[in-house]
């Protein structure tokens, strides 16, 4: 009795691993990783297409599918606390987020603060919160910031904000 119960408990066992791994191969097959996907969606967005100003910024990165599109996964914030004058936060998981911030042409004093900080530091620090780490894109017209020490996989999303 008991090597009955044992043969049994085997072929349990083993049914359900097989199923856990994706024995189907359909499944399989129409399963993509996040990096499969955002390197498909790069191959059809071509930055040109953008105009080079916030909203530009916003729907590039959402069409590399590299920020939510989802209305509920983005805040509208209060830009002139970095002297930005439009800002906007993204919720990329449950810890992680990255914001945006645009400047015009003339910014000010805060704004040359943060951006002398970030050019020499990488992060900067305001109203004597933790640091934070910032990158400014190539055009100077925007800045990023978000919590390195969160993990998240930010690389991809700063190599392309970085071209604005």
């Amino acid at each position: 009795m008991k090597r009955i119960v044992s043969i049994l408990l085997i072929v349990v066992f083993a049914a359900l691993l097989l199923t856990a791994c994706g024995a189907d191969p359909l499944y399989n097959k129409n399963t993509a990783t996040a990096d499969e996907a955002a390197t498909e969606a790069e191959t059809k967005v071509d930055i040109s297409d953008y105009t080079k100003d916030f909203k530009g910024l916003q729907k590039y990165l959402q069409d590399l599918e590299l920020i939510p599109k989802e209305d509920d996964k983005q805040t509208e914030l209060y830009a002139d606390i970095l002297g930005a004058d439009k800002a906007v936060r993204y919720t990329l998981s449950s810890s992680a987020f990255i914001e945006f911030y645009s400047y015009g042409e003339k910014k000010n004093d805060t704004a040359n603060m943060v951006f002398e900080q970030v050019k020499k530091e990488g992060t900067f620090e305001i109203a004597g919160l933790e640091p934070l780490t910032g990158v400014i894109s190539d055009s100077e017209n925007f800045l990023a910031v978000y919590n390195a020490k969160i993990n998240y996989d930010y690389d991809k999303i700063i190599n392309e904000f970085k071209k604005f």
